[in-house]
């Protein structure tokens, strides 16, 4: 009983220290993000409606976020996470499924994937890049900070469901870089 007692103050001073080591200086999403996210969420439910394995996909929204180097428990250390904006993130990976599909809205200023080389300027810029039978489908557009990414991964030659996601997610990424005027 006495050694439980004193290891639990140290436990928690340990807690504390490793806890304080990964504080991440996180801010609220941006508005624009926090209406894409809606527009993400209202194109998934319409997708969900003909192909219900979209019921599954996740719609994250996240602000800036500035997070120091962190340990791992007996392996290597995470790396820094460094977000200068805000993004919208969609994914929905099923194993029973033979596609993946990804949205991303990001500011371009956090564009390590180097997407705006490829974006369309307003427009949807799209290619289609095979190996063996994997296809992979990526539309990309850029208006002025931000840049919508729709990609799709598939194994098979056509979808019915890659096809409603790209058009319902094109959509909504047109949406989140070209938002509607702010109402007086």
């Amino acid at each position: 009983m006495h050694d439980q007692a004193v290891r639990s103050p140290i436990i928690l001073v340990l807690t504390c220290a490793f806890g304080a080591e990964a504080q991440a200086e996180t801010q609220p999403a941006e508005p624009w993000a926090v209406a894409c996210g809606e527009a993400m969420t209202a194109a998934r439910a319409r997708v969900a409606k003909v192909h219900t394995a979209f019921k599954r996909a996740s719609v994250s929204v996240a602000g800036p976020v500035d997070l120091p180097a962190r340990s791992q428990r007996g392996g290597k250390p995470f790396p820094p996470v460094h977000r200068a904006g805000s993004a919208v993130h969609v994914d929905l990976q099923l194993r029973h499924l033979p596609e993946y599909f990804y949205t991303d809205v990001i500011d371009v200023r956090d564009d390590k994937g180097g997407w705006a080389s490829g974006a369309g300027d307003g427009a949807w810029s799209c290619h289609e890049r095979r190996s063996d039978s994997q296809r992979n489908l990526v539309c990309t557009m850029r208006v002025d900070e931000h840049i919508a990414i729709v990609r799709s991964i598939r194994w098979r030659a056509t979808s019915a469901r890659v096809t409603a996601y790209m058009a319902a997610f094109q959509d909504a990424g047109a949406q989140c870089v070209r938002p509607a005027p702010v109402k007086p």
